[in-house]
């Protein structure tokens, strides 16, 4: 089993699927994209179920008023100028 530590919420998630599925199309993303497959797509499309889960999470607060969002905006920082397929990762019915 591999865990990853967050420094910043004491939380651990199993990623053995997530390794096991990249091995497997790490090649082939490579040689149409051109870039490395990575685990970050992965994280960030659990991170847009999880919102779409726990709405609150993704609250924002204006003035007096706590406003729930209809939509989910996901930033990433990356160093390379090809990011291949991270547009629309989730979207709320």
């Amino acid at each position: 089993m591999s865990l990853v530590h967050c420094d910043f919420w004491p939380i651990r998630v199993c990623c053995s699927n997530i390794m096991e599925l990249r091995n497997s199309f790490k090649d082939a993303f490579l040689k149409k994209h051109g870039v490395k497959l990575g685990f970050m797509s992965a994280f960030a499309k659990a991170s847009a179920y999880a919102l779409q889960d726990q709405p609150v999470v993704n609250a924002v607060i204006d003035g007096t008023d706590i406003l729930y969002r209809d939509y989910i905006d996901i930033s990433v920082a990356v160093s390379t100028d090809k990011v291949p397929g991270m547009g629309g990762l989730c979207r709320r019915e």
